[in-house]
């Protein structure tokens, strides 16, 4: 995306990381949930990253989360032009509730801290250009299923694209749809295509998002 646009980028996603917190019990003060999306957007709000800083991942995969969040850190929100915001599958497969109709500021469901994150970007600088990504289309190669067949507790991930493409137009701020029309699913087979292993986009998957998400952003649809 920074070879397509020649603008200076900075990748800060976690990987397996959500959009809500996910401590059963609700407590606001779960260190892990710090990483989610809400919890990282409230450190850029208050510019006070200790507490991501201080936690020790065992996790496989997460050697690369304290380079990341240091650099985070570092970046001057007054000055970021535009934040890509592609989340969504995590929480659908943690079956974390699409949302909570008594609060819409639910930071426990995925539109409530979707919803929360956005109003702390704004906070932190009111001009920024927020712009959400949903997830691709995914299949589930162990278990012979798609997105459109599991649930993993919340609903199917169509369920959770629709709302975020919902919430979008509430917020007032602009969606990049990668679920619908986009990676072919007509065969089983068509997952060797633009994926890895159903899930994780390969080279040419990335460069399809890469080019999508390019051209979106510089027409402004």
């Amino acid at each position: 995306l920074q070879d397509i646009l020649g603008e200076s980028i900075y990748n800060a996603a976690l990987g397996g990381t959500c959009v809500a917190r996910l401590e059963a019990d609700r407590r606001m003060d779960y260190a892990k949930n710090s990483l989610s999306l809400v919890g990282l957007t409230k450190a850029v709000r208050a510019g006070d990253f200790r507490v991501q800083r201080s936690l020790r991942m065992r996790e496989s995969n997460t050697q690369y989360f304290g380079e990341s969040l240091e650099g985070l850190s570092r970046v001057d929100f007054s000055q970021v032009e535009t934040i890509l915001i592609q989340e969504g599958l995590n929480d659908y497969h943690a079956g974390v509730p699409v949302e909570n109709p008594e609060n819409p500021y639910d930071e426990y469901t995925f539109l409530g801290a979707l919803r929360s994150s956005v109003r702390a970007l704004r906070d932190t600088n009111p001009e920024i250009r927020i712009v959400l990504v949903t997830p691709t289309y995914t299949w589930y190669t162990e278990m012979g299923l798609t997105c459109e067949e599991r649930d993993m507790g919340g609903g199917i991930l169509e369920e959770y694209v629709d709302a975020e493409i919902r919430a979008a137009e509430e917020l007032g701020i602009e969606i990049i749809d990668v679920y619908h029309d986009f990676f072919p699913h007509e065969k089983w087979e068509d997952k060797d295509l633009y994926t890895r292993d159903g899930m994780h986009p390969n080279d040419e998957g990335r460069r399809m998002l890469a080019e999508k998400i390019a051209a979106c952003l510089m027409t402004g649809r």
